[in-house]
């Protein structure tokens, strides 16, 4: 992470949500501001959303490799939970807020 711009992975509650809330993150993105541990970061740029680069086996790789390292502790995710939530959001044009995946 960057101080005032973007927030660390390390110790991240966000690290702690649903599979499908860091599955939506990872395949369409998300824009700020967000509040991670408590911190509000007003200047968060957007992070792209990855789905047309990556399938669903390296998604569901690439979020239990950052669930579990850094001091992270987290749940596996599996290649069907990506797939089941890129048909769910396949519509979706833009990045999430943190508002919308909050609800």
């Amino acid at each position: 992470g960057l101080a005032q711009l973007a927030p660390t992975l390390a110790g991240s509650n966000w690290m702690k949500k649903s599979n499908e809330t860091l599955i939506k993150i990872v395949l369409h993105g998300i824009a700020g501001p967000i509040t991670v541990n408590k911190k509000l970061y007003k200047t968060l740029p957007v992070m792209p959303g990855h789905g047309p680069l990556l399938d669903d086996k390296k998604v569901a790789g690439v979020i239990t490799f950052i669930r579990n390292y850094w001091g992270n502790k987290g749940k596996v995710v599996i290649a069907n939970e990506v797939k089941d939530v890129r048909k769910e959001t396949a519509g979706r044009t833009g990045t999430w807020t943190e508002q919308e995946l909050l609800k």
